[in-house]
């Protein structure tokens, strides 16, 4: 008996595809990614807590194999057909200490597994990079093995900052890794700046302000330095050596972003994110299609050490060390340290605590249509709390954050956990 099977059809009041979250649709034409995590750094940074590696790059040639191992592994462990890969991103650490055939091979890797959902330049394909390890030859042959989008570590173009964030580059090298990569054809560059660094002034961040709009670059991730427990700069604050960041100037900061990115044509579509919009491009233009996939809670593989995925209804998350990590999937044994089922109270708050990061907020339509629920019968209670503090707009088709929201979206954000009071 031949059986037909139909793909569901899109809800049609979901009329805007950048909403969160995304529609329950079929995995054959819903978007996937798969993150790549590269542990391997010349030295750790010390506001970083990424699962990182200083001096270990004799591991790369193992750590490959581990990763395609791990890749090549997933029919057995998810039988079935497996979603097309619309997005990879390469994370670290610092993908870029990679020798470009090894993004080749596990690419290669990826199509004998998933398959691509477009060939060429439908999928997107991103490594992160340091400045200082990069040239014209290393971008070509990147691009030669598939890469077609870079994010840069720039984090700061003023000397102090660079001082203050441990970087290994000066602004004259970060400007010259971004127009090598030009040069060889990569056009879709994307690069981070931090503020909110000790002693910081308005004029510093105006400045990297200034040089970010004068390189122009498709896309801009721009991060309040955030202390994170465990870092070397978690123990310099709490042993009094350095400052911590203060609250309010990393607002000022921030409002100080928006006005000149804003000003600049960029569209500042996620809370720390912005997309070159050029005038009647739509919207969407230049958005990180990867990581908009994560504010729109889609469904995504990672692969290496400390990565995690989410998929099937799993979140579930590899382990720390890396010897322990290659040895398993060499033998054949990798299994995720971390593994938890996601319930429906769950899946829905993640859809909030995801999809209010996005400008574009969270769409009624389509959360009846993934989750089976009305979003204010599950939220209302959270929504009319908020409605008075002028954080939250409710357009009718479905809310987002305020200009003031964002600032405060942390406390925003952690109402919609399951069992949190309103």
């Amino acid at each position: 008996m031949n059986v037909t099977t139909r793909l569901p059809l899109p809800d049609p009041r979901v009329s805007d595809p950048l909403v969160a979250p995304i529609p329950d649709l079929d995995p054959a034409i819903a978007p996937f990614g798969i993150y790549l995590h590269v542990p391997f750094c010349v030295r750790k940074c010390r506001y970083c807590d990424f699962v990182t590696y200083a001096g270990r790059n004799g591991l790369i040639p193992d750590y490959v194999n581990a990763l395609i191992a791990e890749i090549e592994a997933v029919p057995r462990r998810w039988p079935g057909p497996l979603p097309p890969v619309s997005s990879v991103f390469w994370g670290g650490g610092t993908p870029s200490l990679l020798p470009p055939g090894d993004f080749a091979r596990v690419h290669a890797a990826i199509e004998r597994v998933f398959g691509w959902r477009a060939r060429g330049e439908g999928v997107e394909i991103t490594i992160e990079a340091n400045p200082e390890t990069v040239d014209r030859d290393y971008w070509v042959a990147s691009r030669e093995a598939g890469v077609n989008r870079i994010s840069l570590g720039v984090q700061s173009f003023q000397p102090a900052g660079v001082r203050a964030l441990d970087r290994d580059h000066d602004a004259a090298t970060a400007i010259q890794a971004i127009e090598s990569a030009r040069e060889a054809g990569l056009d879709d560059v994307s690069f981070d700046l931090i503020f909110g660094w000790a002693g910081q002034t308005a004029a510093e961040w105006q400045a990297d302000l200034e040089q970010a709009v004068a390189l122009a670059p498709n896309h801009l991730s721009l991060y309040a330095l955030t202390i994170e427990e465990g870092s070397a700069l978690f123990a310099d604050i709490a042993r009094g050596r350095v400052r911590a960041p203060d609250d309010d100037q990393q607002a000022d900061c921030y409002e100080q972003a928006v006005a000149r990115l804003t000003g600049a044509g960029y569209e500042g579509y996620e809370i720390s994110n912005w997309a070159w919009r050029p005038l009647g491009a739509p919207p969407g233009t230049n958005r990180s299609r990867h990581n908009s996939l994560y504010w729109r809670n889609g469904e995504y593989l990672g692969f290496g050490v400390g990565a995690h995925s989410h998929f099937r209804g799993r979140r579930f998350g590899n382990g720390r060390l890396i010897r322990r990590y290659i040895e398993a999937a060499r033998a054949g044994t990798h299994a995720p340290t971390l593994d938890e089922a996601i319930d429906g109270a769950t899946a829905m708050a993640e859809t909030m605590m995801l999809g209010l990061r996005l400008a574009e907020g969270i769409s009624r339509a389509a959360f009846r249509q993934r989750h089976g629920r009305d979003l204010d019968a599950v939220y209302g209670a959270q929504l009319a709390a908020l409605a008075p503090l002028d954080v939250l707009i409710d357009g009718g088709d479905g809310v987002h954050l305020t200009a003031r929201g964002r600032l405060v979206a942390n406390e925003i954000l952690v109402r919609f956990l399951p069992d949190e009071p309103a």
